[in-house]
């Protein structure tokens, strides 16, 4: 059943997938942390609806990978939110100039052509929880549409998760 998790998360995430990027530090062996929880005074940025929605995708996924949750955990992780407004990168410029013998004059103006979008970054950081060290992060960021719907916004965090987390643990390549 596990598995069968895993592999739809993976579906998802091949449609519309976020950009992704992560770091984390090369000189450790990732196969020693077996435990992990959030940090208590964690503040996500996004209401309790999609904390929930992300904490079980990251559960979900993560317990699939071999990772308890528990009490006292080998890994703390936060994460956070921020979202903002972009415009199309697409503009119209309309300009007027002139140029006489002794200098000129112009004017230009942009016109953005296309709506605003809603984008959202998600950042994780996984941190080794005896050290208080940072360990890994792993970032997204996905364009959104201005009104989801639930199943809509479960899809979106399944597709973060799986597309942030695919690559986790890293492998140890010394």
């Amino acid at each position: 059943m596990k598995k069968l998790i895993y592999i739809f998360l993976l579906v998802l995430a091949a449609c519309g997938a976020p950009k992704v990027s992560f770091d984390y530090d090369k000189s450790l062996d990732f196969k020693q942390f077996k435990t992990y929880n959030y940090f208590a005074d964690m503040e996500t940025g996004m209401n309790q609806l999609d904390d929930k929605r992300l904490f079980f995708q990251l559960d979900s996924l993560l317990a699939v990978k071999g990772f308890t949750k528990t009490a006292t955990p080998d890994l703390l992780i936060n994460i956070k939110t921020a979202r903002f407004e972009s415009s199309s990168p697409f503009q119209m410029n309309l300009g007027v100039g002139s140029v006489g013998r002794s200098g000129g004059v112009g004017v230009s103006g942009g016109v953005p052509v296309g709506n605003t979008s809603l984008n959202e970054e998600v950042l994780f950081d996984i941190v080794d929880a005896k050290r208080n060290e940072l360990i890994w992060q792993g970032r997204s960021e996905k364009r959104l549409p201005k009104s989801t719907t639930p199943l809509a916004r479960e899809q979106y965090f399944a597709t973060v998760v799986a597309k942030v987390f695919e690559k986790f643990p890293p492998e140890n390549k010394k």
